[in-house]
């Protein structure tokens, strides 16, 4: 008898096992880079003490932990959180090294089903203008051609809504929140080109052609009412890829100057690549990414 409830217990634990799954990802990189200062590249965005112009090495690495099930009613299920180490570096004016360390984040625990998948990341969801954060509990729905979403803080009450719309090469979309900020756009996407038009509670409006086909995008962005003007390419033919992007905008004194970006990479397959770039404020790097 006592070999029988052994066995029962046995299988009953193995049952439960067999409907979650836990799951490993990461991503890693290194190499050497210098944080420039020149023409408005910040003095020391991260206070990582590294923005001096001269070159420094880096290296993180970042551990990916997804546990998922499934209720006997189908219902989705999971959580997930991530382990990161090491000092970082991004190619970019207000970026740059970080602090370095170790960091655990947050876990993220959601329940999906054909309602669309319910959400909860305590004060790290940012809202849907791109402006403000501290959201809680995240809502996410498709249906059909529809997609809608929300998120809100709980502590403050505050709240932010999206909707979005798909069909025949027409993209509709529009967010507005309880700061009073609010964002619309659309596009028309025939082949290989797309053309959107956007404008949020500003006035702040823009215009943008893209294209994209056989390893070559390009694109131009028309913004109003600065009457800046952004564009971008980028290559790509087999391993290698090279991109440029240019905006041209106006600093705070009102002197213009453009803010460019030139980046490459060479993939050199099983999930590791080598990339190196530079841009208007004197940013160079060059190292490798991995993906596992």
């Amino acid at each position: 008898m006592k070999h029988l409830l052994i066995a029962a217990s046995i299988l009953a634990m193995t049952a439960g096992v067999a409907s979650a799954e836990i799951t490993f990802s990461g991503s890693a990189s290194a190499g050497v880079a210098k944080n420039g200062t020149s023409n408005g590249g910040s003095a020391d965005p991260n206070t990582s003490g590294l923005s001096d112009d001269a070159f420094h090495s880096y290296s993180s690495f970042t551990l990916n932990v997804t546990a998922s099930g499934q209720t006997d009613s189908g219902l989705s299920f999971g959580a997930s959180t991530g382990i990161s180490a090491g000092r970082s570096y991004g190619l970019a004016s207000d970026d740059g090294f970080d602090v370095g360390g170790a960091t655990l984040d947050d876990a993220e625990i959601w329940v999906s089903g054909d309602f669309g998948k319910l959400s909860f990341n305590s004060d790290n969801y940012d809202f849907f203008d791109d402006t403000n954060g501290g959201g809680d509990v995240k809502y996410d729905g498709t249906f059909g051609g529809f997609g809608v979403g929300l998120i809100a803080d709980v502590d403050t009450g505050d709240a932010s809504v999206s909707a979005s719309y798909t069909v025949a090469g027409v993209s509709l979309s529009a967010n507005a929140d309880t700061y009073n900020l609010w964002n619309v756009s659309a596009s028309y996407t025939m082949g290989s080109i797309t053309a959107t038009a956007a404008t949020d509670e500003s006035s702040n409006s823009s215009v943008e052609l893209a294209y994209s086909a056989n390893g070559i995008s390009a694109s131009a962005k028309y913004n109003t009412p600065s009457g800046a003007i952004d564009v971008a390419a980028g290559y790509a033919s087999g391993p290698m890829s090279v991109n440029v992007s240019v905006d041209d905008v106006t600093d705070t004194a009102g002197n213009g100057f453009a803010m460019w970006t030139v980046t490459g990479g060479y993939d050199l397959g099983g999930g590791m690549s080598l990339e190196a770039g530079t841009n208007y404020t004197g940013d160079v790097m060059v190292g490798a990414k991995m993906s596992f």
